[in-house]
């Protein structure tokens, strides 16, 4: 599943929403941008692992974040308690379906 999924973020286009290529466009202020680093930084700290991160980006204007993949989470991250709104997957390791509901 992971490799499906690092598959699937090397195929974001992030930019300006009027270029055809482009299928993500920026945040809508730069504390969203601040937000995704530091819950990024947050679960790399407790243990995350990346497991894809987007192309750097050369785009000056705006608010752009690059995809991220991150593998290992837990409870203990603050973006399994706070809402992200960009592309970061956060994947958990669960054995049975009951302990989803312990994330």
């Amino acid at each position: 599943m992971l490799s499906k999924i690092e598959a699937h973020a090397k195929t974001i286009q992030v930019g300006h929403g009027s270029q055809d290529c482009v299928n993500v466009g920026p945040l809508s202020t730069p504390r969203g941008v601040e937000k995704a680093h530091r819950l990024v930084e947050d679960a790399v700290k407790r243990g995350a692992k990346v497991a894809h991160e987007g192309r750097s980006s050369d785009l000056e204007n705006g608010y752009f974040f690059q995809p991220i993949v991150l593998r290992n989470m837990d409870s203990s991250m603050a973006i399994t308690q706070e809402e992200c709104f960009t592309q970061i997957a956060a994947l958990y390791k669960f054995k049975t379906e009951d302990m989803r509901l312990l994330i």
